[in-house]
């Protein structure tokens, strides 16, 4: 609560803030989502069910009811390495529809699967957003509307130049940054 409330106080409205909901089941999930909400988030992120390995139509309900009952906007967290259960692109392609869900961020190092996802879609208020760090640069070069990184909370000077560069179209620029 306290870092959400400085992060805010610090970036006012220059900057939307978005928070990760860990947490194992849905009714911590939703309350934690409150916290955020009251705390000065924008957004939400939320992982898959973890620990137990669990089929897409229980992924896909969990992130459904999410969404339904968040006050804010749901972002799609797909890290399988730590949650066990992958958000596979057909179930993002039926969550995507829901009004509620606005992106993905995702971590599963899977370029072919987010490669597909991002290039066939249409929707532009959709934002597929790349979290494997050795894939930003690829990700960035076909479309992707940002990066969350691990390193950059270590140097984040090559993340930002990557991003510039890739929005005004500097592919050497990008490459080099990576």
């Amino acid at each position: 609560r306290d870092m959400l409330k400085l992060a805010r106080s610090v970036v006012e409205e220059r900057q939307f803030i978005c928070g990760a909901v860990l947490r194992p089941n849905l009714p911590e999930v939703l309350d934690e989502i409150g916290e955020l909400e009251r705390n000065g988030a924008d957004y939400a992120v939320a992982v898959p069910p973890y620990y137990y390995s669990v089929d897409q139509s229980v992924v896909e309900e969990h992130f459904r009811r999410i969404a339904e009952a968040s006050p804010l906007p749901l972002i799609l967290y797909n890290i399988p390495g730590c949650t066990g259960n992958r958000l596979e692109l057909a179930t993002v392609r039926v969550l995507k529809n829901h009004p509620n869900v606005v992106g993905i961020k995702d971590s599963s190092g899977d370029l072919a699967a987010f490669s597909r996802g991002l290039l066939a879609d249409e929707d532009d208020s959709f934002i597929w957003i790349q979290g494997e760090d050795y894939l930003d640069a690829a990700s960035l070069l076909i479309g992707a509307g940002g990066i969350v990184t691990g390193l950059g909370n270590v140097m984040v000077e090559p993340y930002i130049e990557m991003y510039a560069a890739a929005v005004r179209g500097d592919v050497t620029a990008v490459l080099e940054s990576q």
